[in-house]
């Protein structure tokens, strides 16, 4: 379950970042409830994140 407005753009963003896989939203979840798949061995790479220049 997610409690924050943001989460549909931020799980899948967080999900690319991570390596982890974004199933999606829940269908007639009260509140929200969102899908994801996790992955063994992923890990955060700061190097991948969309607020660092590329080389």
């Amino acid at each position: 379950m997610a409690g924050s407005c943001a989460a549909p753009l931020d799980l899948p963003a967080w999900c690319r970042l991570t390596g982890h896989a974004y199933l999606g939203p829940a269908c007639g979840c009260d509140p929200p409830a969102f899908g994801l798949r996790v992955v063994r061995g992923a890990a955060h790479d700061p190097d991948r994140g969309p607020w660092h220049p590329t080389p």
